[in-house]
């Protein structure tokens, strides 16, 4: 089994530098795709250089920030037409394999189980909360309209100075998290975390893409859960695969200040926004 990890690296070269050196250390054969995602800061100089010139490591650099989907697209694309990986995990850089036998248990639950898409336990450090499997969650046309303009109004009161003080007059309730109570059993045809998605050979030789195009950052889950519905590709999750996940490094790296809340803020919004839109051609 030829299998490839896809690391997409985004200015943090300290997480992708631990994220690729827990992939060299799993046991089997395999290849590992880093793709600077428009760093832009000297970053990715430096994970080169800590990692040099190896074999089963191959550096891509783009030249602008292309998001999250199209982004590991470009990973994906090398693995799956120079590599002819038959097997691709896409991972973020903030992730860690720390089970050596990962590759080993791949290829037993490959041989076990019938799947084109799966995703392993993904242990956030951030909460230490299971964040797969995600609570399967489709949308309507009619709601996604109804998020769109949820979002759009949110995005007009943060720019025009608004939503600090309609967060303050709103009594919100408080919310109550409701622990992960399924990872530990294997889900069928459930909706699978971003963080760590494996791409079986049968999806890998028939898609084009891991990531459905068109979005920048956010429901990208979503989106691939129901092109996978349509297509007919099974999701699988299977909780002896683990990882963890530091979460949103990327992300934050844009925004360490706390005066570049409303920056951060509204740069959430129009991104969802623009999600729901290629959602929303898609049904």
């Amino acid at each position: 089994m030829d299998i490839s990890f896809v690391v997409l690296h985004y200015r943090t070269d300290e997480d992708t530098i631990s994220c690729v050196d827990s992939i060299e250390k799993l046991c089997g054969k395999k290849d590992i795709v880093v793709v600077d995602n428009g760093s832009g800061n000297g970053s990715f100089e430096k994970v080169k250089k800590h990692f040099g010139v190896k074999d089963n490591i191959f550096y891509i650099e783009n030249e602008k920030n292309l998001g999250f989907a199209s982004g590991n697209n470009v990973g994906y694309s090398f693995a799956k037409e120079q590599l002819h990986s038959g097997i691709i995990v896409v991972t973020n850089n903030d992730t860690i394999f720390n089970d050596p036998d990962f590759i080993k248990k791949l290829q037993l639950d490959i041989s076990k189980y019938k799947f084109d898409v799966a995703g392993p336990d993904i242990l956030s450090l951030a909460n230490n909360e299971h964040q797969n499997p995600v609570p399967t969650k489709t949308y309507s046309k009619r709601e996604i309209d109804k998020q769109i303009i949820r979002y759009l109004s949110l995005y007009i009161a943060s720019r025009i100075g608004l939503y600090d003080i309609l967060r303050k007059k709103v009594n919100h309730a408080t919310k109550v998290n409701v622990p992960n109570t399924n990872w530990k059993n294997v889900q069928r045809n459930t909706m699978l975390h971003g963080a760590t998605m494996i791409f079986n050979k049968r999806y890998v030789e028939n898609e084009k893409y891991a990531f459905r195009p068109g979005t920048f950052l956010y429901l990208e889950e979503n989106i691939l859960y129901d092109y996978c519905n349509k297509k007919g590709y099974n999701t699988l999750y299977l909780p002896d695969l683990k990882v963890t996940h530091k979460e949103d490094s990327s992300t934050n790296s844009l925004f360490t200040d706390r005066k570049k809340e409303k920056k951060k803020r509204e740069f959430v919004f129009k991104n969802i926004i623009k999600s729901f839109v290629v959602y929303r051609k898609q049904k």
